[in-house]
């Protein structure tokens, strides 16, 4: 079986060669998103703790829980190319936060945190999801479109967050990509030719 992961950026995927750039994917703790009032960025415990202290006052839920992108980069290991993934906390309401925010706002932010950090997304959720796009024996592309507050009408595959795990080595996006085929087209695993 196939397997393809692609996190959106050029540099990890070859769209040309339908192929990774990379040989494997080691996945470790990353940031939180940065405060725009401090200029710091919490670490990935820091934010830990901070979610754990609002779900203990009722604040949020564990299910509210998101992966956040931190950064990537690249590593030789022996005669394989590594893709090192950064993944830090975020939350549900950090990412509603984010999409509620003005366009003018966004843009701001996002300047700020490529000018003062190198980062376009140092001050925002960043939240990463699996998605599949599903193509039928015939060569049908399976579509679905979304009944919701946020994106209602917007044509989509399945797709979901991914989930977040305190242990970075058990977040899985193949295995998200799994459920959400499950969950959203009712296609067990089982029933993949590829992926």
């Amino acid at each position: 079986m196939k397997e393809h992961i692609h996190f959106g950026f050029e540099d990890v995927f070859d769209v040309y060669y339908e192929q990774p750039r990379y040989d494997q994917l080691i996945i470790s703790p990353g940031k939180g998103r940065g405060n725009p009032e401090t200029g710091l960025q919490p670490s990935f415990e820091e934010k830990v703790r901070e979610f754990e202290s609002k779900i203990a006052t009722g604040q949020m839920e564990q299910r509210d829980w998101k992966c956040r992108y931190d950064r990537h980069t690249f590593e030789e290991r022996g005669d394989q190319l590594a893709l090192l993934l950064n993944i830090g906390p975020t939350s549900w309401n950090e990412w509603r936060e984010d999409y509620k925010r003005s366009e003018e706002d966004a843009d701001q932010l996002q300047a700020v945190g490529k000018s003062k950090h190198h980062d376009q997304g140092f001050y925002l959720s960043n939240g990463l999801g699996a998605a599949v796009l599903t193509v039928t024996r015939e060569g049908d592309v399976v579509v679905g479109v979304r009944k919701s507050d946020t994106y209602d009408g917007a044509i989509h595959g399945a797709a979901g967050w991914m989930t977040f795990n305190r242990d970075t080595a058990q977040i899985n996006p193949i295995k998200d990509a799994y459920r959400e085929l499950e969950e959203e087209l009712a296609v067990p695993q089982k029933d993949v030719s590829a992926l």
